[in-house]
This record gives structure tokens, C-alpha cells and sequence, in this order.
């Protein structure tokens, strides 16, 4: 599997970002914390899917499946993470975030590569790509659509994507009440902060039983190129409830989005059929594991 690349065009315009003097810190990094992270191999199991009911309050508005593989790339091993999400109804604010995103992950840092993310209204279709240059400290990410594009170019280290944050939760190093991480996720023409908070611990409810769980609380601001918040609303503010289980499955997701107040339920956890022996009698003994 060849690494997702973006147009040829855009890299003209890295090219002409080169030409500037770096400035000594990135403004982004200004507003980063450390992103402390537990083992990857003792929570993720390759071939591993998670389903998720979505509702919008009591309504049922769809569900999000998400997919964990080990590939093979010109890169060597990475991980690659598969988001699809299917409407159960046409209603065309869900639609605008509805479709598929991909992400291939290095194993080591578990900081993305490559990103990418097609949605649709339900006339036409928008995609999102972004290519991390990790070790440059370094993204170039591009929204386009039939008939226009945006480029950019964003400085800073330890950038991340939309998909693999979700994946994050399971993996922090869980702070403190009142403790806070913070870290920049790049996607399309948008750049945003995500801050992670401890929320305590408390429980939550998986195949009809109490589970103990930690709780966190994330907030997404968008942010510009110089690190400035602007003036708007939080894109997300919501809770997500991790189970204390020795795979730290992410049971529940809620809170408030920009169109709606948004609730995600895990109702499936199962393994990827194309996944190799070994790792379906991993996977078994960790479904037994975190059973309830």
C-alpha cells in the first residue's frame, strides 16, 4: 500500500512556504501540553471494530463503525484507522459529516502520517486530506470539491487528525480532576485545539451492566495559524466515558456539537474478519477480558 499523497499542486505551495524563516517557536506549539501516553499494544488489538449508535437527543439519526488494521505501506508497518458513518434517515446536517475517514498511523508515536476524509451532502462530495510531516513538524492539509480548494500549510509538533483523537482517548495517561492535556488536530481548512480534562471517575452502562469508567472532558476550539481562538462557539464540548477494563473501550460519547447535541453509545465490539489467527484469539481473550 503506497502512503496517501496530496495533489501535485499543493506542493508548490509548500515549496513556497520553505522560502520564509521559520520562526523559532511555532505559534501553535504555544498552546500544547505533553501528550502522555500508557502502552498501545495492551489496549489496541488489530482487526478490532467498534459500532456506535448515533442520536441527536432521543433521536436515532445513524451509526459510526470503526475499524483498527495493521498495513503494510512504503513506510514499513503503520496502523491503519477506518471511520464510516451511515445516516439512518436524510437529514442533511448529519449528512454534511457522514462518509468515510482513513487515517494511517505510525505504531511507535501513534501521531498520524496521512489523513483522509470524504463526506457528502447528498449532492456532491468534499474531501479533506492532509499529509503529516511529523519529524518537520509540519502538515499540509487541502478541502476541495469539484469546483474549488483550499490549501494549507500548518507548523507545529505533534499535529493529529479528527480519527486518531478518538483513538487517543483509549491511550492518555488519564488526568487528574482539573488536570488538562491539549493538543492541535488538523482537517481540511480548519485548524483546531482539542483540551482533554479529568473528570473523575464514575461508571457506565455496556451489554446491560454498570461499568466503572474514567470520564473526561473535551473541548474543541478552532483556533488560526498564529494559535488566536476564534470568535465563536466550541465545534465540540462534550463528555466521553473510557472504561477502567484492560482494553479501555470508549462506551459513550456526549455533549454539544456546532449543529446539534450529539450522543454516541458503543453497542458492538467485535473483531475484523480479515484479521490473522493470532490476533482473533488475542481478541477473543480481550473481549473476555473487558466482558462486564
Amino acid at each position: 500500500m503506497k502512503l496517501m499523497r496530496l495533489p501535485a499542486a499543493f506542493t508548490l505551495v509548500w515549496l513556497a512556504s520553505c522560502a520564509q524563516a521559520p520562526e523559532e517557536v511555532p505559534p501553535l506549539e504555544r498552546l500544547t501540553t505533553e501528550v502522555p501516553l500508557i502502552a498501545r499494544d495492551d489496549i489496541l488489538v488489530p482487526g478490532e471494530t467498534c459500532v456506535y449508535r448515533v442520536s441527536w437527543g432521543i433521536l436515532p439519526v445513524g451509526e459510526v463503525t470503526y475499524t483498527l488494521r495493521n498495513v503494510s505501506t512504503t513506510a514499513g508497518e503503520l496502523l491503519e484507522l477506518t471511520a464510516v458513518t451511515r445516516p439512518s434517515a436524510f437529514l442533511k446536517v448529519f449528512l454534511r459529516v457522514s462518509g468515510t475517514s482513513r487515517s494511517l498511523i505510525d505504531p511507535a508515536t501513534f501521531l498520524p502520517l496521512a489523513s483522509l476524509w470524504t463526506t457528502t451532502d447528498g449532492e456532491t462530495s468534499q474531501v479533506r486530506s492532509v499529509d503529516f510531516r511529523q519529524e518537520e513538524a509540519e502538515a499540509f492539509s487541502v478541502k476541495y470539491a469539484p469546483d474549488w480548494q483550499v490549501m494549507r500549510h500548518v507548523r507545529g509538533s505533534g499535529l493529529r487528525d479528527p480519527l486518531s483523537a478518538v483513538y487517543l482517548a483509549r491511550l492518555l495517561v488519564v488526568p487528574e480532576e482539573g488536570e488538562e492535556i491539549r493538543f492541535v488536530i488538523v482537517e481540511g481548512r480548519n485548524t483546531h485545539l482539542m483540551t482533554v480534562r479529568g473528570a473523575g471517575r464514575t461508571t457506565g452502562r455496556y451489554l446491560g451492566r454498570d461499568v466503572p469508567c474514567w470520564k473526561l472532558a473535551i473541548r474543541t476550539d478552532r483556533i488560526d495559524e498564529e494559535g488566536r481562538f476564534m470568535d465563536e462557539q466550541p465545534w465540540n464540548n462534550f463528555f466521553a466515558w473510557v472504561a477502567e477494563t484492560p482494553h479501555r473501550p470508549l462506551l459513550k460519547m456526549s455533549g454539544k456539537t456546532l449543529y446539534a447535541r450529539v450522543t454516541l453509545t458503543l453497542s458492538h465490539r467485535g473483531l475484523h474478519a480479515s484479521a490473522p489467527g493470532d490476533e482473533r484469539r488475542r481478541a477473543d481473550a480481550w473481549s473476555r477480558a473487558d466482558r462486564p
